[in-house]
């Protein structure tokens, strides 16, 4: 059996402090899970926002200030663990190396869209200058699902004709009734959580996991009092079964700042 961090959607924006990956980065070493999956947008990019470009909210954004703030909450998240390796070598001691895994989601994927909105961008940008892989993280690509326990996680389902993300009242049947599998989404910031055992007796397990971000987020608007903001610990994995164990930014927060 294995434990699997969950990071929602974590949204790190120049207009924001990271302070909340230093709790993240302290709750990783008391815990070590061993497999730790990002579930995307964990760079807002929001100086590529076609929604906000014009506006006056949007003066002054810059790409490179996203990457750099970007790269500041990833090094924060994985600081104590570089300085507990970096002191157990020094001894021949056994470090602590999780496998990281970082979905790309529609944040990042803004790159990709503004290149191929304008060709004379090609080759002066793309998601490899969010530096993921050299942080040491495996990276999944916007909306490729990977498998890892028998789960499925991807920054989101797509469903239909239109490959909208699987939403509804209750997301998380709604993912068991189109996906039939176990499988683990962010992207709407909602948390929701639903279990149903198949013909064979195998339980199927689907999280909605909410977000890991602070700050009020005046384009979202009153949506704000709906997300639900932290992180999930999935104990005791084993064929896409496991003990969710839901802990709030608040909670991180009070014990870690």
């Amino acid at each position: 059996m294995t434990t699997h961090l969950v990071i929602p959607d974590p949204h790190a924006n120049p207009a924001h402090h990271n302070k909340r990956f230093d709790y993240l980065g302290k709750f990783i070493m008391d815990e070590r899970p061993d497999i730790i999956v990002c579930l995307g947008d964990m760079a807002d990019m929001s100086s590529l926002c076609t929604y906000e470009q014009g506006k006056k909210a949007h003066e002054g954004q810059r790409y490179q200030e996203d990457l750099k703030h970007t790269h500041d909450a990833l090094r924060r998240l994985l600081k104590p663990m570089k300085s507990y390796n970096r002191k157990q070598a020094e001894f021949k001691k056994r470090v602590y190396r999780p496998r990281l895994v970082m979905l790309l989601g529609n944040h990042e994927n803004r790159i990709n869209r503004a290149v191929e909105d304008q060709a004379i961008l090609e080759g002066t940008m793309s998601t490899d200058d969010l530096g993921y892989e050299k942080f040491g993280w495996e990276v999944v690509p916007f909306l490729d699902i990977i498998e890892i326990d028998r789960i499925a996680y991807s920054h989101y389902f797509a469903s239909g004709v239109m490959s909208r993300p699987i939403s509804g009242e209750n997301p998380a049947r709604a993912h068991i009734n189109k996906m039939h599998v176990s499988c683990t989404a962010g992207h709407s910031h909602l948390r929701d959580f639903s279990c149903a055992v198949n013909a064979f007796g195998e339980t199927i397990n689907c999280l909605v996991a909410g977000c890991y971000v602070e700050a009020h987020h005046d384009y979202a608007g009153p949506a704000n009092k709906l997300w639900w903001r932290g992180i999930v610990m999935k104990r005791n994995v084993c064929n896409g079964d496991y003990d969710p164990e839901f802990i709030s930014l608040k909670a991180l927060k009070e014990k870690y700042s």
